[in-house]
């Protein structure tokens, strides 16, 4: 699977978008209008916009590019898959938002859930009252388990947490810091603490 570019460029017609590190705030712009455009063309219970119908893709990536066009100079290939990461994430993080609220609104019983016939609001403004059901089934299911513990089990074994794996925890660099000083650190010893970090 390829990795995502340090630098892939999306653009309107008046200025550049960059999906940077360094610029979160426009990768969060365009983000936005990626899920707005899927959460509008949401054709069914699909758990990942991977999974939808090509004709829904097209229509969802034609809105698109009416708002925004390629920086010249990248790969439209990867571009578009930038674009299906994207989207996929998004609309995960959306159905994972309205498994919470359901379960704040409906209790824990999925069958509660599929029995309500509905979403809980706000998802219920683009989760059609006939693709909840389905919804529901998909998470009640083997492959959504199986998948759902192995992702778990991978979060647990890589080394550090997820976010910042290969980072140093502030405990770790006090205890260091106590070793290498034989004392605790002190609001005067921060410049050597700070330039220690890893």
């Amino acid at each position: 699977m390829p990795t995502i570019p340090r630098q892939v460029a999306l653009g309107s017609c008046t200025s550049i978008w960059t999906f940077d590190a360094g610029h979160p705030e426009k990768t969060k712009q365009v983000a936005k209008i990626i899920l707005q455009e899927v959460r509008a063309a949401y054709p069914g219970p699909y758990s990942r916009y991977t999974d939808f119908p090509d004709e829904n893709k097209l229509v969802i990536q034609a809105e698109f590019l009416k708002h925004y066009q390629f920086a010249p100079g990248v790969a439209e290939s990867v571009a578009w898959d930038v674009f299906r990461r994207i989207a996929d994430k998004r609309l995960q993080d959306m159905l994972n938002k309205a498994r919470e609220a359901a379960t704040k609104s409906y209790g824990d019983s999925m069958l509660e859930w599929k029995e309500r016939g509905a979403a809980p609001r706000p998802y219920d403004a683009w989760i059609k009252p006939g693709y909840w059901p389905g919804l529901v089934d998909h998470w009640c299911s083997d492959v959504f388990a199986s998948r759902s513990q192995r992702n778990a089990s991978n979060r647990a074994n890589a080394e550090g947490s997820g976010a910042t794996t290969g980072s140093v925890n502030m405990l770790v660099h006090k205890q260091r810091f106590e070793q290498e000083q034989g004392h605790e650190p002190r609001w005067q010893d921060e410049r050597h603490v700070s330039l220690q970090w890893v």
